[in-house]
């Protein structure tokens, strides 16, 4: 029976492949080591798709199902063609999140002109901090607005979906981007009480030595919910509800964003 050409590959057969790779991405610490077993797969995606697609079987140069296989883990060296853009407005969340602090509403005593969360990042310096507030405070907001001022990675994740494993993941590409590009990341993390106190000590050596700028939120006093040694080195900052006053700005920026929206979807 003559060999199976590598373009004649079930798709199946691809998208195992793509998710092991994608998998045993993050089980290697040894730098090194991930980049060579990226190379492979790319090399061996490279191939693959140069070759003439059959009939009944293989991948074509945009494939659905592999690009849902690899997703972010796709290797950057494949050029592959994307699908065509999705043109449908942004959702209207994302539309109203503030871009600078003039469009941050409430908060002054924080980020208002004379605020010394918005008196550091001017100054290019952010240290790890935790904010503290109820819901609806624009803790998320603030921590990627704080990250876009001081020109640094904004890498997000929730403590009641994330473990151990996640962290430490982000926390190695950080590493990478500091190393071999000199960037700098923040990570944030919501509901970072939720973490126990492994989880917390995790975080510890990266934040003393400036792997990472921690940015922690919290609906709970912190002084109870997160281990003093990790608190020891953030700042707390305590937001306050909004006001009516702080959330009026807010209604006339949605009504105008609709008027918006209406008309892009008339046009």
């Amino acid at each position: 029976m003559s060999q199976r050409r590598p373009g004649h590959l079930p798709r199946l057969i691809l998208v195992a492949l793509g998710q092991q790779w994608c998998a045993q991405k993050h089980v290697f610490e040894n730098r090194d080591a991930r980049f060579g077993l990226a190379a492979s797969f790319a090399q061996f995606l490279k191939a693959l798709l140069s070759q003439p697609r059959p009939q009944h079987l293989g991948v074509s140069r945009y494939d659905p199902v592999l690009h849902s296989a690899l997703g972010q883990h796709r290797p950057r060296a494949l050029a592959v063609e994307a699908p065509v853009a999705d043109r449908s407005p942004a959702p209207l969340a994302e539309r109203m999140r503030p871009r600078t602090f003039d469009e941050f509403v409430g908060q002054e005593q924080l980020v208002g002109e004379r605020g010394p969360l918005r008196r550091s990042v001017a100054r290019g310096h952010l240290s790890s901090l935790l904010l503290w507030g109820p819901p609806g405070t624009g803790k998320t907001s603030l921590a990627r607005l704080l990250a876009d001022t001081i020109g640094a990675d904004f890498h997000s994740l929730s403590a009641v979906m994330s473990g151990v494993a996640e962290v430490r993941a982000t926390i190695a590409g950080a590493q990478e981007r500091l190393t071999l590009e000199g960037r700098r990341s923040v990570l944030f993390i919501d509901e970072i009480h939720r973490f126990n106190k492994a989880q917390q000590d995790a975080l510890l050596p990266h934040v003393e030595d400036g792997t990472v700028t921690l940015v922690g939120a919290t609906t709970e006093n912190p002084y109870f919910e997160v281990n003093s040694a990790l608190l020891s080195r953030m700042r707390v900052w305590r937001l306050e509800p909004l006001t009516d006053e702080d959330i009026a700005p807010v209604r006339e920026r949605i009504v105008a964003a609709l008027g918006e929206i209406g008309g892009e979807l008339r046009g």
